[in-house]
């Protein structure tokens, strides 16, 4: 009855191993193996010699050296379950905490499906919505694309943003029914390269967050400095841009005054795009879930 117990907890404990740890995976199936063995020796022998099993058990381990091997697997399995598969964990739980320090973050969004309907797109940049009797009215100088020209000029187009020093130009590009805002969102090192949704890593403690139509991205104390939204405020195709975009060493600001500011990369800081956030963080946790005004 002993053996036979003692089988089935061995055998179970080798299962629990599989998948884990190989080094207790390996003790465990030389246990498996030694241990009903050495018992079976020592049944043969107490019938033997009339003498009860701890006689027997004590008697083989001094003249044994199976019995003193299978001790040396006790004590590796001891080691390894208090000491080593625990460090394994916490090597793993490491990396995990390292990737999220290091964040590598990268933007994958893809925005909503264009209307066929409709033969022309929408871009607004900066300014802001006022509702009105009438409804919602976009105070700013809107642009407007006709999506076949895009279609025919290869899905590039380019907007025109005016602000207190010039004239500035974003990319828009349309792929498969989609309108792509490709743009460079400033940090405090290199920009964020954003093209047909897709970028690099973002900087340390940098985040983004979105829903169906909603994107934007978040500096380490989460404040807002790049939003777009589509579809905002009317039932045409339409994006709705707001925040800082950098074009080459300039940083433009898109203001809710409509006042939009250029100055140098150096000098930007995201607070001054004055945006409120839209989306809680962290993203991981926190995905497509808005800020509860």
């Amino acid at each position: 009855m002993l053996l036979e117990y003692i089988k089935e907890v061995l055998s179970a404990s080798y299962e629990r191993a599989k998948g884990g740890s190989e080094v207790i995976e390996i003790i465990i199936a030389l246990l498996v193996f030694f241990i009903p063995k050495l018992l079976k020796k020592c049944e043969s022998g107490e019938k033997q010699s009339q003498q009860p099993t701890r006689h027997v058990l004590l008697k083989k381990f001094m003249t044994d050296d199976s019995w003193r091997f299978v001790v040396v697997l006790i004590t590796l399995f001891v080691f390894e379950v208090l000491f080593v598969a625990p460090y394994q964990v916490y090597s793993q739980l490491k990396v995990e905490i390292d990737k999220t320090k290091k964040n590598e973050i990268s933007v994958q969004w893809q925005p909503p499906d264009i209307s066929l309907e409709v033969s022309q797109f929408v871009f607004y940049t900066g300014g802001r919505f006022e509702r009105e009797d009438t409804g919602p009215m976009y105070v700013g100088k809107p642009s407007y694309l006709n999506i076949q020209e895009v279609k025919s000029n290869g899905g590039i187009a380019n907007i025109t943003i005016s602000s207190s020093s010039g004239n500035y130009s974003v990319e828009m590009q349309l792929f498969k029914n989609k309108f792509y805002v490709n743009a460079d969102i400033p940090t405090q090192t290199k920009p964020i390269r954003i093209r047909a949704g897709e970028s690099g890593p973002l900087p340390d403690g940098w985040d983004w967050n979105s829903d169906a139509t909603t994107f934007e991205i978040v500096d380490d104390q989460d404040q807002a400095v790049f939003q777009i939204m589509y579809g905002k405020y009317n039932n045409t195709n339409s994006v709705w841009i707001k925040g800082a975009i950098q074009i080459g060493g300039q940083v433009l600001i898109l203001a809710a005054n409509n006042v939009n500011t250029v100055e140098p990369h150096g000098f930007f800081k995201p607070s001054e795009t004055e945006l409120v956030t839209i989306f809680e963080y962290p993203s991981n946790i926190r995905r497509g879930v808005k800020v509860t005004k």
